[in-house]
């Protein structure tokens, strides 16, 4: 899977877990590489992921009007569970803001993470400072702890492969984007994930 999405993506790298790193320790690895090759933007992607069409140039276009460091090109159905009403919320804002962007100090998904030049060598320490936690846990705990921005790109530029988990839990299947696609425009139009305070 890791091979064909590298394909896919014109991938510069690819970090295979041979059954000994783990989920954590697996992106760890990635953003160390990440570290060691820094670019404008870095982006790791899950090996179930499914990317948009023309990942790369979406995802260029869409970083290029990003309103925070740390960017989540994936917004999922199903998991986390409690944000659930929350998220619909925000994507109705959107869709009626006719906003690119969703932002929270959370980061709720690790499917499709991207950080720019500044912030990659956070993403690493999140990781690591954290790594009983699973890396979307891990960099959430970061960024809200930190009060960092994330902003998720609206719609989704990947989408999540819904097959069974290996999570032993009881969330039913469904864990895709509320929404999937590209655009033919990019700017940095954003609402709040959360919804504000009433005065």
């Amino acid at each position: 899977m890791a091979e064909k999405l590298a394909a896919e993506v014109n991938a510069d790298h690819i970090s295979l877990d041979n059954g000994n790193r783990g989920a954590n320790k697996n992106h760890r690895c990635a953003w160390e590489w990440h570290t060691a090759n820094p670019s404008d933007w870095a982006i790791t992607l899950e090996d179930d992921s499914v990317p948009c069409k023309d990942f790369r140039q979406q995802a260029e276009a869409a970083l290029e009007h990003a309103p925070a460091q740390i960017v989540s090109l994936y917004l999922g159905r199903s998991r986390p569970v409690g944000w659930q009403p929350t998220i619909e919320k925000a994507i109705s804002r959107a869709q009626q803001a006719k906003a690119c962007w969703i932002v929270d100090k959370h980061s709720l998904h690790a499917v499709a993470l991207a950080a720019n030049r500044r912030t990659i060598k956070a993403m690493w320490h999140a990781l690591t400072l954290y790594s009983i936690y699973p890396p979307d846990e891990a960099v959430s705990l970061y960024t809200f702890r930190n009060q960092i921005d994330v902003a998720y790109s609206c719609p989704s530029l990947a989408d999540h492969l819904d097959e069974s988990s290996l999570i032993p839990d009881k969330v039913p299947c469904g864990r895709v984007a509320w929404k999937f696609g590209t655009r033919r425009k990019w700017n940095g139009d954003a609402v709040p994930l959360t919804a504000p305070t009433p005065w």
